[in-house]
């Protein structure tokens, strides 16, 4: 392992934790993220990821496609809400 690895490896371990607290929010109904936002960041953290595969920094994909997956999750839970404010606009 190298040192740009490990460096990679901390502060992409470090923004998947910090995404935690807006999942726990998404999931009880109190905000949602713009779905373009997700949708533009999970394909940035993908890209990344399968870069970091590529050139062999693993140390540094697993935790990117990690966040990437936190990424995703809010995406899906922004949708879902989403979903309910239109359905709610159209029966209310």
């Amino acid at each position: 392992m190298n040192w740009p690895d490990l460096v990679i490896s901390i502060v992409s371990t470090c923004f998947g934790f910090t995404i935690i607290p807006q999942v726990i929010d998404s999931i009880k109904g109190k905000s949602f993220i713009n779905i373009y936002t997700s949708v533009m960041t999970v394909g940035g953290l993908f890209s990344i990821g399968v870069a970091y595969s590529a050139l062999g920094l693993w140390m540094s994909s697993i935790p990117t496609f990690f966040t990437c997956c936190m990424w995703i999750i809010l995406f899906t839970l922004s949708l879902r809400e989403r979903r309910k404010k239109s359905a709610g606009a159209v029966i209310g």
